[in-house]
């Protein structure tokens, strides 16, 4: 299975993206030298996820600048990653969190969620690179095509982890399940203001 897995990872590290537009965190000519990292980070992730055999999936948007992008796992931060959590994810159980750790705000609502229902599902992203606005840097919503380009990864997730469960998390993940065919639960996203709608609706 870790060949699989290894192989997912790499199809994701020759993707071809428009660099002014798109940080794959994977591509060692986009990402060098930390492409290595995100790679290795990615892959111990999924391999602590197979595990557990989850039969749910959370799907998110697209990696964002200050999570995703930096450590190669969906909805994590520096921060997140550098303890191990309740569910012995990430780093190391006698690691404090260093606080000056690059958070993401997302990262850490999803997670205090999830910790707070003992609810441990895989995470993913409909686009599984870090889309960027030309002209501010900073993070925008993926195209179409962008969201076209990131179904097969998801097929093939699907496939290795046998989920029979989908939970879109924003309307962006939810058209894009609706456009595979995939029944799904959706809920809002708990970005402005929405954490306590994001977690009644992953509750239910």
């Amino acid at each position: 299975m870790t060949d699989k897995l290894k192989d997912f990872i790499e199809q994701l590290s020759v993707q071809e993206v428009d660099s002014e537009r798109v940080f794959n965190q994977y591509h060692e000519d986009y990402n060098f030298p930390h492409f290595f990292t995100t790679k290795t980070n990615l892959l111990l992730y999924l391999t602590q996820m197979k595990e557990k055999e989850p039969k749910t999936i959370l799907i998110g948007e697209a990696s964002g600048k200050n999570g995703c992008a930096l450590t190669g796992i969906p909805f994590t931060s520096l921060n997140i990653i550098s303890k191990q959590n309740k569910f012995g994810l990430f780093g190391f159980p006698d690691n404090q969190q260093n606080e000056n750790l690059q958070k993401e705000n997302t990262a850490t609502m999803v997670w205090e969620v999830l910790e707070k229902l003992n609810f441990c599902p895989l995470l993913w992203n409909a686009y599984p690179f870090n889309p960027i606005n030309h002209e501010t840097k900073k993070n925008r919503k993926p195209s179409v095509k962008e969201i076209e380009n990131g179904k097969p990864f998801l097929k093939e997730l699907i496939n290795i982890f046998n989920i029979s469960n989908y939970v879109a998390v924003g309307k962006t993940a939810s058209a894009f399940l609706e456009s595979m065919r995939i029944n799904h639960f959706s809920i809002p996203h708990p970005s402005y203001g929405n954490k306590q709608k994001f977690y009644n609706g992953l509750k239910k």
